[in-house]
């Protein structure tokens, strides 16, 4: 079975193409990341509902990824030669516009997928606790099914400032795969963590490094949050039985 692992600035993901059963996306993830430790997520590149719309991303665990919709942006543009991409995903009902431009895939997502309150934030398909101190996974396990085991998703972002940057550190529970992973990128928690401060101090430009080193972008404008990233590496793999 062939798959693409795709490398979007850190937080490795696969994707394969096809139609699988949820019982088969969690028994196929956990070979996969089983097999290569440095893959951190798996997701199924399917038909959309609206044939309108360029490709749907159902993940493993059903969850909303960030970043796995910037890989399959990227794998579509290079399949169809088209940079400006509607995309459906599991996790959310809205529809992810994807803009390509050389390597980097950004997305575009409605304000209204945010909701926050003190130190936490949700989108559609994933909950986030943010805290100024460094967490371990342990710790971060006991948060996590202690508050948040009803989502499909849910992480524990430590995050810092350092001059004009953010740099964050997630740790991240998919709840039907009972995958802890500590991430080496996070998409949509980047997002939600420039929603969190947009809140609380009307910042609208952000630079948040990742624990991969690389710097995403986060600019809100007009009700709208845009994620921009490279891709820096896609491969073709082969997954045996």
């Amino acid at each position: 079975m062939k798959y693409y692992k795709i490398n979007p600035g850190g937080n490795t993901t696969a994707i394969l193409k096809g139609d699988f059963t949820k019982q088969e996306k969690i028994k196929l993830a956990k070979k996969i990341m089983s097999k290569d430790k440095a893959i951190e997520q798996v997701g199924f590149w399917v038909c959309p509902k609206d044939i309108n719309n360029n490709g749907r991303l159902d993940m493993a665990g059903g969850e909303f990824c960030g970043n796995a919709i910037r890989a399959l942006g990227m794998l579509i543009c290079r399949e169809t030669g088209k940079t400006n991409l509607k995309i459906e995903s599991s996790g959310t009902k809205e529809i992810i516009e994807i803009f390509i431009k050389g390597d980097t895939s950004s997305i575009k997502l409605s304000l209204n997928n945010f909701r926050a309150s003190e130190n936490v934030c949700s989108l559609q398909g994933i909950k986030y606790v943010f805290l100024s101190r460094s967490v371990e996974k342990e710790e971060a396990y006991e948060i996590l099914k202690r508050k948040f085991s009803k989502y499909s998703a849910s992480g524990v972002i430590s995050y810092k400032k350092e001059k004009n940057l953010y740099v964050i550190k997630p740790i991240i529970w998919v709840r039907d795969i009972n995958s802890l992973i500590e991430e080496t990128a996070c998409g949509s928690g980047t997002l939600a963590l420039a929603y969190l401060i947009y809140l609380k101090r009307k910042l609208k430009i952000f630079k948040i490094k990742q624990p991969s080193g690389t710097i995403f972008s986060v600019i809100i404008r007009d009700k709208k949050a845009y994620l921009s990233g490279p891709i820096l590496k896609i491969e073709n793999k082969t997954l045996s039985f």
